[in-house]
């Protein structure tokens, strides 16, 4: 990907964050970065474009980068100890990130007025039932569950979980987010 392009889509996150995503023009993401509007139509045939774009390099969820070591995991206290740090550090990434929370707040919202953008989501979440499925599977693998573990309840009350906190951190609910993560992996996984 181009500098300029990189520019344009870290600019769209920036002013998404401080103006919302109807008050950003392709103007302004212009002017931030000091070129002439007609040149990010070279990039980008509209906002909507740099909107999608925006949404695959900060939004997507990113699991893929603690399956490596998921894969050597073997002791079922480690795999818990796995899930609880998969939750504290989602919880403290967004926590940590009020640009990031004013930005999934805007996204969501958009996501129900453009299509494009829902269908994104659609296949972000579809990347992260399987990241998920895999985690599990390997929970299975190293006998971690209860006998009656059910696979894909589990994974879909993972995701409710994930989704839920999600909302109450971008929302600013007041939720012990933590301790609600805690006893959902001590209640239901292990």
């Amino acid at each position: 990907m181009s500098d300029t392009k990189n520019k344009i889509i870290d600019t769209m996150y920036k002013l998404i964050a401080q103006k919302g995503y109807d008050k950003t023009s392709i103007g302004q993401i212009a002017e931030e970065i000091s070129i002439k509007k007609p040149s990010i139509y070279y990039y980008f045939k509209n906002k909507e474009e740099i909107l999608l774009e925006m949404i695959d390099k900060f939004y997507t969820p990113n699991l893929g980068n603690n399956l490596l070591e998921l894969k050597s995991i073997e002791d079922t206290i480690e795999y818990k100890n796995y899930l609880l740090n998969y939750g504290y550090n989602f919880i403290d990434y967004y926590q940590n990130d009020l640009e990031l929370r004013k930005v999934c707040a805007e996204v969501n919202i958009q996501s129900n007025r453009i299509e494009a953008v829902n269908q994104k989501f659609f296949e972000c979440d579809k990347k992260y039932e399987d990241t998920v499925k895999y985690i599990f599977e390997h929970g299975i693998k190293i006998n971690a569950f209860k006998k009656d573990f059910n696979l894909e309840i589990a994974k879909q009350m993972f995701i409710v979980y994930i989704q839920g906190l999600d909302n109450a951190i971008v929302y600013g609910m007041d939720i012990d987010c933590k301790a609600v993560w805690k006893k959902f992996i001590e209640n239901y996984f292990i």
